[in-house]
């Protein structure tokens, strides 16, 4: 398709072909499987990596709602038991911008 096959000078070698698509399969191979090794990683990044973590509150925290500071950001945040400003807490869930937290010791 590419060349007039019938002039000897140029034909293109087999001996070029399949090394060419041997290396540029392998290639997209290798890409394709550190993409798929890349999805399986866990999460590093976002508020789901909160869950878990402890922090000092800025406000007081009850039902109606506090505020908290972790990792640079200063959070919304409730609880089902009364946490007092300054003590330590647990984040327990993230719902939209609202973390669920519990008092370190429960």
């Amino acid at each position: 398709m590419l060349f007039n096959r019938a002039d000897p000078l140029f034909r293109l070698s087999l001996s070029y072909i399949i090394p060419a698509t041997l290396i540029t399969a392998a290639f997209f191979i290798f890409v394709f499987g550190k993409g798929l090794r890349a999805q399986r990683l866990p999460v590093k990044a976002g508020a789901e990596t909160l869950i878990g973590k402890t922090a000092t509150t800025l406000t007081p925290i009850d039902a109606h709602g506090g505020r908290i500071f972790i990792e640079g950001e200063y959070w919304n945040a409730v609880s089902d038991t009364p946490i007092k400003q300054g003590e330590i807490a647990k984040i327990a869930a993230v719902e939209g911008l609202t973390l669920k937290v519990k008092a370190k010791g429960v």
